[in-house]
């Protein structure tokens, strides 16, 4: 069972002392498991009035950053770093994620990659160059594979667009394309 640790300052004075008390004890009352805690050494006010109505001084509680136990987060499914952003991006818009770690062959973290990170890079980089694996292209273009030269293609991007008819006469398609 979770358990809340209730503390005030830094430097305990006596009213964040006692509200930690205070609260601890409604909590427990509410049913949630609470304990006060103090942040360092009370100071004689607060040592005093403790004893006068007979409470026991809190633990002191030595470290108070947050841990990885401390949060909530979803455990993500890793991508692999092969793969092309265009996956990434309709794995992360799918599973409404904003960061996907990435790892490399081994399995190990080779980076991460936001939403933001493919929106700036479609706005800030060159989109007529690219450089990615042949497989990529065609898995991205939901296309088919007919003449494969290279496994990495690295270079300028050419569009062009033709009546299918000049495409056949010009022999760059055949009828089984």
């Amino acid at each position: 069972m979770r358990q809340n640790l209730i503390f005030g300052h830094k430097k305990p004075d006596t009213d964040s002392v006692c509200a930690a008390i205070a609260l601890a004890l409604l909590k427990n009352r509410l049913g949630e498991t609470s304990e006060p805690y103090i942040l360092g050494n009370i100071n004689k006010e607060t040592e005093f009035v403790l004893k006068y109505f007979n409470i026991e001084v809190p633990k002191v509680l030595d470290n108070v950053k947050i841990q990885i136990k401390d949060l909530d987060y979803d455990r993500v499914r890793p991508f692999n770093k092969d793969l092309s952003v265009h996956f990434a991006y309709f794995n992360m818009n799918e599973n409404k994620l904003r960061t996907l770690p990435i790892i490399d062959e081994e399995g190990c973290l080779a980076g991460i990659i936001t939403m933001k990170d493919i929106a700036m890079s479609l706005i800030n980089t060159d989109q007529r160059h690219l450089s990615t694996s042949y497989d990529n292209i065609i898995e991205t273009l939901l296309g088919k594979s007919i003449l494969k030269f290279d496994e990495i293609i690295d270079g300028e991007i050419i569009v062009a667009s033709f009546e299918e008819d000049t495409l056949r006469k010009s022999a760059i398609i055949n009828k089984k394309s």
